[in-house]
């Protein structure tokens, strides 16, 4: 979808993509069930900016500083600008310039990803500190495995992708609701 003004966005898709360009987004609510999403639009005014998948990936065109706020199982953020990172528990966030636009992402297992512009022009994340991207520790040595450990390990998580996959079909049938779905997938990650 093209628009030559600015837009107030809501849409909702089972398994179809959804692209929009536009000049501005005053809010967005994108749900869909298994399409992508892109978002090309300078993210303004009050909001809120929300884009719910199952197993959809979304991106952003990043043309000011962002705040994307992620609850998802198995999901990942990424960003081809300078950024950040903030964890815990089941929820990431992902930090581009001063953040000052919030935008939520909810997923099973669709990542997030934000992009550059194509047309040339330079996002606006002046106050993005020159070191954006803390440096990444070093990952700590593995353990060596025990004896007869890797066939055991092997089952527990062949068991833990029947499991998922039982609660994708369930969801896909309309036997669950998403956030049922992904509370029961966190509950696996965490067993």
């Amino acid at each position: 979808m093209n628009a030559d003004t600015v837009v107030d966005l809501r849409v909702r898709t089972i398994s179809g993509d959804f692209e929009i360009h536009a000049p501005q987004l005053r809010q967005a609510a994108v749900e869909t069930t298994s399409g992508d999403v892109r978002l090309d639009a300078l993210l303004t005014g009050d909001g809120p900016f929300e884009i719910q998948t199952v197993s959809g990936d979304a991106t952003i065109v990043g043309r000011a500083g962002l705040r994307v706020e992620a609850k998802t199982v198995t999901g990942d953020l990424r960003s081809d600008l300078p950024h950040r990172f903030d964890k815990s528990p089941g929820r990431k966030q992902l930090v581009i310039g001063d953040g000052a636009t919030m935008v939520g992402f909810r997923s099973v297992s669709g990542d997030l990803r934000v992009v550059a512009p194509r047309d040339g022009s330079t996002p606006d994340l002046t106050s993005l500190p020159a070191a954006a991207k803390p440096p990444t520790p070093p990952a700590p040595p593995e353990a060596p495995a025990m004896p007869g450990t890797s066939v055991t390990a092997e089952r527990h998580e062949a068991g833990h992708e029947v499991a998922r996959l039982d609660i994708l079909h369930a969801l896909e049938r309309g036997e669950l609701s998403v956030e049922a779905a992904m509370k029961r997938l966190a509950d696996i990650e965490e067993a």
